[in-house]
């Protein structure tokens, strides 16, 4: 005898312990329609049904980029449109998280239907738009559908980061690019910790990006709140390409932070970073520029005891 547990979600109706809703759930992923077409004759209340991840088959469907399937199931109730799983990801958000194309422009031409332009920039428990999702994944003709369709690039996520320093961070640079040339303000956008896309380009070494986001009116030495510049950025992890990129677009340096006043060679040498160390002495960093402490960067090698460090310093 087969138990059925049951109890609400947001959706409807979480049913474990039944070996219907497994075939449900199996069919939908398959895309199998006669097969789900069966299953909800017999039982239609399982339109409803949900998986431990409050996916119902809507969700499921549209991850596995079935349209015909998803379709079926959409005309049933287009109200399934704004169903939510776990993650308070709507189906839209799945599908542009797999980089389901076709699936993506099917609710979209469906969503308009139902409740025009305000689906397309719906957040999930992050904050996450449908293009985030897509943008993080490097979907750029997912990205594309959902700007031509009127999906806004300026949404802020839980950190404040918009699609532009999703992808900076990334290195998605052809991405960066088409986001730009659709919004090149997004290039001063400032996220919850005041850095910017540029910033977190600088960090990733992408030179195209940087370029693109300088070429856009990026301020290349810009502070984000914890002091740091692109410079300190591209040095903390060793960017040699994006140190020089950023210097000779004129970016300072010395520039020190605001906690603990370390310049660019200070997170270098701190990151026991020999290529960028090398470069910020070639492009003249001062050697003798202190720290809050006053801790010159060939303190900071000896603290590290980096013999290496301590000789292109020393030489």
């Amino acid at each position: 005898m087969i138990t059925t547990l049951i109890t609400n979600t947001g959706n409807g109706f979480y049913y474990q312990n039944d070996s219907e809703n497994k075939l449900l759930f199996e069919a939908c992923q398959k895309g199998e329609v006669k097969q789900v077409e069966e299953l909800l004759r017999v039982n239609p209340q399982h339109f409803y049904l949900s998986d431990d991840r409050e996916r119902t088959p809507i969700h499921l469907a549209a991850i596995s980029g079935k349209v015909e399937l998803f379709k079926y199931l959409a005309y049933r109730n287009l109200n399934c449109l704004r169903f939510r799983d776990r993650d308070k990801n709507t189906p839209l958000h799945l599908a542009a998280k797999e980089g389901n194309l076709e699936m993506v422009q099917e609710i979209i031409r469906l969503g308009k239907i139902q409740e025009g332009l305000s689906f397309l920039n719906r957040k999930n428990r992050n904050k996450q738009t449908p293009m985030m999702l897509a943008a993080s994944k490097n979907h750029r003709e997912v990205v594309k559908a959902l700007l031509d369709a009127g999906a806004s690039t300026s949404e802020e996520d839980f950190h404040e980061r918009t699609v532009f320093h999703i992808s900076a961070a990334n290195g998605y640079w052809k991405l960066l690019t088409y986001l730009l040339n659709a919004n090149p303000e997004g290039a001063q956008h400032q996220d919850a910790f005041h850095h910017t896309p540029l910033d977190l380009a600088a960090a990733s070494g992408n030179i195209k990006a940087i370029s693109k986001l300088l070429q856009c009116g990026a301020k290349v030495n810009h502070i984000a709140f914890d002091g740091r510049t692109a410079m300190h950025q591209a040095a903390r992890n060793n960017r040699e390409l994006a140190m020089r990129l950023l210097h000779a677009r004129g970016a300072f340096l010395n520039e020190r932070e605001r906690d603990s006043g370390m310049t660019p060679m200070h997170e270098a040498v701190f990151a026991k970073n020999v290529e960028a160390v090398k470069c910020l002495k070639e492009m003249g960093a001062n050697l003798q520029v202190g720290d809050k402490r006053g801790d010159t960067p060939i303190v900071w090698a000896r603290y590290r005891h980096h013999p290496e460090i301590i000789d292109i310093l020393n030489s």
